[in-house]
């Protein structure tokens, strides 16, 4: 939802979209031995990027 977002701000609904479907299938990867889609390399690396801000880090004593 976020990452469609920033895209439909930047782009407007029309063009936003179609950016941000195009990431999205990039970030998936399909194999005929897989049983659902994963993410690509890509794709963690992108969700790591998203997520390291909503996860707070251990305070060490």
């Amino acid at each position: 939802r976020e990452l469609e977002g920033f895209y439909l701000r930047q782009h407007g609904q029309t063009k936003g979209m179609e950016i941000a479907c195009a990431l999205l299938s990039d970030l998936m990867e399909y194999g005929p031995l897989m049983s659902c889609p994963a993410l690509s390399q890509l794709g963690i690396a992108v969700m790591d990027e998203l997520c390291v801000r909503h996860i707070k880090k251990p305070v060490l004593h």
